[in-house]
Protein backbone atom coordinates (compact mmCIF):
# COMPACT_ATOMS: atom_id res chain seq x y z
CA UNK A 1 0.00 0.00 0.00
CA UNK A 2 0.93 3.67 -0.07
CA UNK A 3 2.36 3.76 3.47
CA UNK A 4 4.62 0.77 2.77
CA UNK A 5 5.88 2.38 -0.44
CA UNK A 6 6.66 5.62 1.33
CA UNK A 7 8.45 3.72 4.10
CA UNK A 8 10.51 1.86 1.50
CA UNK A 9 11.27 5.13 -0.30
CA UNK A 10 12.47 6.81 2.89
CA UNK A 11 14.60 3.78 3.79
CA UNK A 12 16.22 3.64 0.35
CA UNK A 13 16.87 7.38 0.40
CA UNK A 14 18.56 7.06 3.80
CA UNK A 15 20.66 4.13 2.57
CA UNK A 16 21.67 6.08 -0.52
CA UNK A 17 22.73 9.06 1.58
CA UNK A 18 24.72 6.75 3.84
CA UNK A 19 26.54 5.09 0.94
CA UNK A 20 27.35 8.46 -0.57
CA UNK A 21 29.42 9.30 2.52
CA UNK A 22 32.77 8.14 3.83
CA UNK A 23 33.10 6.34 7.17
CA UNK A 24 35.91 5.10 9.37
CA UNK A 25 35.79 1.77 7.53
CA UNK A 26 34.96 3.13 4.04
CA UNK A 27 37.37 5.76 2.80
CA UNK A 28 35.52 6.43 -0.46
CA UNK A 29 31.80 6.85 -1.09
CA UNK A 30 30.04 3.82 -2.59
CA UNK A 31 28.52 5.70 -5.50
CA UNK A 32 27.36 2.55 -7.30
CA UNK A 33 25.52 1.39 -4.21
CA UNK A 34 24.10 4.87 -3.65
CA UNK A 35 22.82 4.98 -7.22
CA UNK A 36 20.89 1.72 -6.74
CA UNK A 37 19.25 3.12 -3.61
CA UNK A 38 18.42 6.52 -5.10
CA UNK A 39 16.92 4.90 -8.18
CA UNK A 40 14.62 2.74 -6.09
CA UNK A 41 13.73 5.67 -3.83
CA UNK A 42 12.78 7.82 -6.83
CA UNK A 43 10.47 5.14 -8.20
CA UNK A 44 8.80 4.61 -4.83
CA UNK A 45 8.28 8.34 -4.29
CA UNK A 46 6.77 8.64 -7.77
CA UNK A 47 4.38 5.78 -6.95
CA UNK A 48 3.42 7.70 -3.81
CA UNK A 49 2.86 10.81 -5.96
CA UNK A 50 5.43 12.69 -3.89
CA UNK A 51 7.02 14.55 -6.76
CA UNK A 52 9.20 16.77 -4.56
CA UNK A 53 10.92 13.79 -2.94
CA UNK A 54 11.15 11.96 -6.28
CA UNK A 55 12.75 15.07 -7.77
CA UNK A 56 15.33 15.14 -4.98
CA UNK A 57 16.05 11.42 -5.44
CA UNK A 58 16.60 11.80 -9.18
CA UNK A 59 18.97 14.75 -8.63
CA UNK A 60 21.01 12.62 -6.21
CA UNK A 61 20.87 9.67 -8.60
CA UNK A 62 22.26 11.86 -11.38
CA UNK A 63 25.13 12.97 -9.16
CA UNK A 64 25.91 9.38 -8.17
CA UNK A 65 26.02 8.28 -11.81
CA UNK A 66 28.18 11.27 -12.71
CA UNK A 67 30.66 10.34 -9.95
CA UNK A 68 31.26 6.93 -11.56
CA UNK A 69 31.34 8.24 -15.14
CA UNK A 70 27.94 6.88 -16.15
CA UNK A 71 27.03 10.01 -18.09
CA UNK A 72 24.05 8.55 -19.95
CA UNK A 73 22.59 7.38 -16.63
CA UNK A 74 23.15 10.84 -15.16
CA UNK A 75 21.45 12.42 -18.17
CA UNK A 76 18.41 10.16 -17.93
CA UNK A 77 18.03 10.93 -14.22
CA UNK A 78 18.15 14.66 -14.98
CA UNK A 79 15.48 14.24 -17.65
CA UNK A 80 13.30 12.36 -15.18
CA UNK A 81 13.77 15.15 -12.64
CA UNK A 82 12.82 17.79 -15.21
CA UNK A 83 9.39 16.22 -15.66
CA UNK A 84 8.69 16.53 -11.93
CA UNK A 85 9.12 20.29 -11.62
CA UNK A 86 6.56 22.90 -12.59
CA UNK A 87 9.24 25.61 -12.83
CA UNK A 88 10.20 26.01 -16.53
CA UNK A 89 13.51 27.70 -15.64
CA UNK A 90 14.53 24.79 -13.42
CA UNK A 91 13.33 22.28 -16.02
CA UNK A 92 15.40 24.04 -18.67
CA UNK A 93 18.53 23.94 -16.50
CA UNK A 94 18.06 20.23 -15.87
CA UNK A 95 17.48 19.43 -19.54
CA UNK A 96 20.48 21.52 -20.58
CA UNK A 97 22.61 19.62 -18.06
CA UNK A 98 21.18 16.36 -19.43
CA UNK A 99 22.22 17.40 -22.92
CA UNK A 100 25.77 18.02 -21.73
CA UNK A 101 25.85 14.60 -20.04
CA UNK A 102 24.61 12.86 -23.19
CA UNK A 103 27.29 14.73 -25.11
CA UNK A 104 29.93 13.40 -22.71
CA UNK A 105 28.58 9.88 -23.19
CA UNK A 106 29.00 10.10 -26.99
CA UNK A 107 25.28 10.24 -27.76
CA UNK A 108 24.86 13.42 -29.84
CA UNK A 109 21.34 12.57 -31.03
CA UNK A 110 20.12 12.18 -27.44
CA UNK A 111 22.00 15.38 -26.53
CA UNK A 112 20.26 17.27 -29.33
CA UNK A 113 16.90 15.97 -28.15
CA UNK A 114 17.58 17.14 -24.59
CA UNK A 115 18.74 20.60 -25.73
CA UNK A 116 15.63 20.85 -27.93
CA UNK A 117 13.40 20.00 -24.96
CA UNK A 118 15.21 22.63 -22.91
CA UNK A 119 14.54 25.18 -25.65
CA UNK A 120 10.83 24.36 -25.77
CA UNK A 121 10.62 24.59 -21.98
CA UNK A 122 12.02 28.12 -21.80
CA UNK A 123 10.65 29.44 -25.12
CA UNK A 124 7.53 31.15 -23.66
CA UNK A 125 9.72 33.10 -21.20
CA UNK A 126 12.97 33.70 -23.03
CA UNK A 127 13.02 33.35 -26.81
CA UNK A 128 16.67 34.33 -27.10
CA UNK A 129 17.79 31.59 -24.74
CA UNK A 130 15.47 29.12 -26.46
CA UNK A 131 16.98 30.01 -29.82
CA UNK A 132 20.50 29.65 -28.45
CA UNK A 133 19.63 26.22 -27.07
CA UNK A 134 18.26 25.17 -30.45
CA UNK A 135 21.50 26.24 -32.10
CA UNK A 136 23.37 24.18 -29.51
CA UNK A 137 21.13 21.24 -30.42
CA UNK A 138 22.02 21.74 -34.10
CA UNK A 139 25.72 21.81 -33.23
CA UNK A 140 25.48 18.21 -31.99
CA UNK A 141 25.58 17.14 -35.64
CA UNK A 142 28.95 18.63 -36.59
CA UNK A 143 30.34 15.13 -37.15
CA UNK A 144 29.66 14.10 -40.78
CA UNK A 145 28.77 10.62 -39.51
CA UNK A 146 25.76 12.21 -37.78
CA UNK A 147 24.56 14.38 -40.67
CA UNK A 148 21.83 11.92 -41.63
CA UNK A 149 20.16 12.37 -38.23
CA UNK A 150 20.16 16.18 -38.22
CA UNK A 151 17.00 16.98 -40.19
CA UNK A 152 14.36 17.11 -37.44
CA UNK A 153 16.49 19.24 -35.13
CA UNK A 154 17.29 21.78 -37.83
CA UNK A 155 13.65 22.01 -38.91
CA UNK A 156 12.61 22.61 -35.29
CA UNK A 157 15.24 25.34 -34.98
CA UNK A 158 14.03 26.95 -38.20
CA UNK A 159 10.36 26.85 -37.16
CA UNK A 160 11.14 28.39 -33.77
CA UNK A 161 13.22 31.20 -35.30
CA UNK A 162 10.51 32.06 -37.85
CA UNK A 163 7.80 31.89 -35.18
CA UNK A 164 9.59 34.65 -33.27
CA UNK A 165 10.43 36.60 -36.42
CA UNK A 166 14.15 36.08 -35.84
CA UNK A 167 14.88 35.84 -39.54
CA UNK A 168 18.62 36.34 -39.05
CA UNK A 169 18.82 33.17 -36.97
CA UNK A 170 16.53 31.37 -39.42
CA UNK A 171 18.93 32.19 -42.26
CA UNK A 172 21.83 30.86 -40.19
CA UNK A 173 19.96 27.60 -39.54
CA UNK A 174 19.28 27.17 -43.25
CA UNK A 175 22.89 27.92 -44.20
CA UNK A 176 24.15 25.28 -41.79
CA UNK A 177 21.53 22.78 -42.93
CA UNK A 178 22.34 23.37 -46.60
CA UNK A 179 25.96 22.40 -45.90
CA UNK A 180 24.74 19.11 -44.45
CA UNK A 181 22.41 18.48 -47.42
CA UNK A 182 25.28 19.18 -49.81
CA UNK A 183 27.51 16.69 -47.99
CA UNK A 184 24.73 14.10 -48.23
CA UNK A 185 24.37 14.80 -51.98
CA UNK A 186 20.78 15.95 -51.42
CA UNK A 187 20.96 18.87 -53.84
CA UNK A 188 17.17 19.35 -54.17
CA UNK A 189 17.04 20.03 -50.43
CA UNK A 190 19.94 22.48 -50.81
CA UNK A 191 17.92 24.38 -53.43
CA UNK A 192 14.95 24.54 -51.04
CA UNK A 193 17.24 26.04 -48.39
CA UNK A 194 18.51 28.65 -50.86
CA UNK A 195 15.00 29.69 -51.93
CA UNK A 196 13.97 29.86 -48.27
CA UNK A 197 16.93 32.14 -47.48
CA UNK A 198 15.88 34.53 -50.24
CA UNK A 199 12.31 34.58 -48.84
CA UNK A 200 13.53 35.23 -45.30
CA UNK A 201 15.79 38.10 -46.32
CA UNK A 202 12.96 39.70 -48.28
CA UNK A 203 10.69 39.21 -45.26
CA UNK A 204 13.13 41.29 -43.19
CA UNK A 205 13.17 43.95 -45.93
CA UNK A 206 16.75 43.15 -46.95
CA UNK A 207 16.43 43.15 -50.74
CA UNK A 208 20.14 43.66 -51.30
CA UNK A 209 20.97 40.77 -48.99
CA UNK A 210 18.46 38.51 -50.76
CA UNK A 211 19.83 39.48 -54.17
CA UNK A 212 23.43 38.94 -53.03
CA UNK A 213 22.57 35.56 -51.52
CA UNK A 214 20.89 34.36 -54.72
CA UNK A 215 23.88 35.51 -56.75
CA UNK A 216 26.15 33.67 -54.33
CA UNK A 217 24.14 30.46 -54.66
CA UNK A 218 24.35 30.70 -58.46
CA UNK A 219 27.98 29.62 -58.09
CA UNK A 220 26.83 26.22 -56.81
CA UNK A 221 26.65 23.63 -59.60
CA UNK A 222 23.09 22.73 -60.51
CA UNK A 223 21.28 25.54 -58.72
CA UNK A 224 20.70 27.71 -61.80
CA UNK A 225 18.83 24.88 -63.55
CA UNK A 226 16.55 24.24 -60.57
CA UNK A 227 12.94 25.26 -60.13
CA UNK A 228 13.91 26.98 -56.88
CA UNK A 229 16.38 29.24 -58.67
CA UNK A 230 13.69 30.23 -61.15
CA UNK A 231 11.28 31.04 -58.31
CA UNK A 232 13.90 33.03 -56.36
CA UNK A 233 14.93 35.01 -59.44
CA UNK A 234 11.34 35.81 -60.39
CA UNK A 235 10.68 36.85 -56.79
CA UNK A 236 13.61 39.25 -56.90
CA UNK A 237 12.46 40.53 -60.30
CA UNK A 238 9.06 41.38 -58.80
CA UNK A 239 10.72 43.34 -56.00
CA UNK A 240 13.09 45.02 -58.45
CA UNK A 241 10.11 46.28 -60.45
CA UNK A 242 8.07 47.04 -57.34
CA UNK A 243 5.10 45.26 -58.92
CA UNK A 244 2.65 43.57 -56.55
CA UNK A 245 0.76 41.88 -59.40
CA UNK A 246 3.92 40.20 -60.64
CA UNK A 247 4.69 39.15 -57.05
CA UNK A 248 1.26 37.55 -56.65
CA UNK A 249 1.79 35.58 -59.86
CA UNK A 250 5.30 34.49 -58.84
CA UNK A 251 4.03 33.18 -55.50
CA UNK A 252 1.80 30.72 -57.36
CA UNK A 253 4.96 28.85 -58.40
CA UNK A 254 4.77 25.34 -56.94
CA UNK A 255 8.37 25.63 -55.68
CA UNK A 256 6.98 27.58 -52.71
CA UNK A 257 4.79 24.62 -51.79
CA UNK A 258 7.78 22.40 -51.12
CA UNK A 259 9.81 24.58 -48.78
CA UNK A 260 9.29 24.42 -45.01
CA UNK A 261 5.73 25.39 -44.04
CA UNK A 262 6.83 28.24 -41.76
CA UNK A 263 8.79 29.87 -44.60
CA UNK A 264 6.09 29.13 -47.18
CA UNK A 265 3.60 31.06 -45.03
CA UNK A 266 6.05 33.97 -44.92
CA UNK A 267 6.37 33.88 -48.69
CA UNK A 268 2.59 34.12 -49.10
CA UNK A 269 2.59 37.20 -46.86
CA UNK A 270 5.37 39.04 -48.70
CA UNK A 271 4.45 42.60 -49.66
CA UNK A 272 6.21 45.17 -51.80
CA UNK A 273 6.25 48.33 -49.71
CA UNK A 274 9.27 50.31 -50.92
CA UNK A 275 8.72 50.42 -54.68
CA UNK A 276 11.35 49.35 -57.26
CA UNK A 277 14.65 48.06 -55.91
CA UNK A 278 18.14 48.24 -57.42
CA UNK A 279 19.59 44.88 -58.40
CA UNK A 280 23.24 44.00 -57.96
CA UNK A 281 25.30 43.13 -61.01
CA UNK A 282 26.53 39.60 -60.40
CA UNK A 283 29.66 40.26 -62.48
CA UNK A 284 30.66 43.10 -60.16
CA UNK A 285 30.21 41.21 -56.91
CA UNK A 286 33.43 40.32 -55.14
CA UNK A 287 32.07 40.25 -51.60
CA UNK A 288 28.32 39.73 -51.18
CA UNK A 289 26.60 41.36 -48.21
CA UNK A 290 28.26 40.09 -45.05
CA UNK A 291 25.05 38.72 -43.58
CA UNK A 292 24.53 36.51 -46.62
CA UNK A 293 28.14 35.37 -46.98
CA UNK A 294 29.07 32.01 -45.39
CA UNK A 295 32.40 31.07 -43.95
CA UNK A 296 34.58 28.93 -46.21
CA UNK A 297 33.61 25.93 -44.11
CA UNK A 298 30.27 26.98 -42.60
CA UNK A 299 29.87 24.17 -40.10
CA UNK A 300 33.37 24.34 -38.68
CA UNK A 301 33.66 28.12 -38.84
CA UNK A 302 30.48 28.93 -36.92
CA UNK A 303 30.16 29.43 -33.19
CA UNK A 304 27.11 27.23 -32.77
CA UNK A 305 26.55 28.42 -29.21
CA UNK A 306 25.78 31.97 -30.29
CA UNK A 307 22.50 31.25 -32.02
CA UNK A 308 22.80 34.47 -34.05
CA UNK A 309 24.81 35.68 -36.99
Amino acid sequence: NMDERRKEADEMMEKGNSRAKTTFTRWKPDWDGAAVCYDRAAICYKNCRDNDKAFEAYKKLSNAYDQVGNHSGAAKALENASVLTTDPVRATELLEAAGSQYQLSGLPERAAEAFSKAARSIEPRDEDRAGSLMMTACSMFEDPDKYAFARDTFLSALTMAVRHKNYTRAVEVLRQHSVIYKHLNQQPNCWKCYLSIVVLLLAKNDFEGADAANNEFMQIDGYTTSEEFGAASELLDAFEKGDGKILAKVLQNQAFQYIDNSVARLARDLKIVEGPQKRLNVLEIDNPATESQPAENPLSGINFDDGVL
